[in-house]
């Protein structure tokens, strides 16, 4: 299989294509080729040269691509709360989110000493969760 302009591939999709042909009984080559110089390309395409492992292509793929919005709907690119990294920390941020969940949904946030902080978390980040904005 030759895979031209490589770098304009996710490195999941690549390794599927690769996959593709090489199983059974017979040898299978794939050629990636690429004119991009750019450093993640050159990282990108070096990673699948250097492994075959889904999940550590996939965790690759993650930090060159960043890990999107773990609270909206973005695939790639920085998430607007910094707060872990999503690959490593995910049961942390498990834990964290149903956390803050039952904070949100608890009548102890309706109380008068967490009126600003009540505020501020529906009006950032209610689209997201899936709560009523507050007006």
């Amino acid at each position: 299989m030759v895979i031209q302009q490589a770098e304009r591939f996710g490195l999941a999709q690549l390794h599927q294509l690769r996959g593709r042909i090489c199983r059974g009984s017979f040898q299978g080559y794939c050629f990636l080729f690429s004119n991009a110089e750019t450093p993640d390309a050159v990282e990108r395409l070096s990673a699948m040269e250097q492994s075959s492992d889904g999940f550590e292509l996939a965790e690759k793929d993650a930090e060159l691509r960043g890990p999107g919005d773990v609270l909206g709907l973005r695939q790639s690119g920085s998430m607007p709360l910094r707060v872990a990294n999503p690959v490593r920390d995910i049961h942390l941020l498990t834990i964290a989110r149903r956390m803050a969940q039952d904070l949100v949904d608890s009548e102890a946030f309706d109380q008068p000493e967490f009126r600003a902080l009540k505020t501020t978390v529906l009006d950032r980040f209610g689209e997201a969760l899936d709560l009523p904005q507050t007006g």
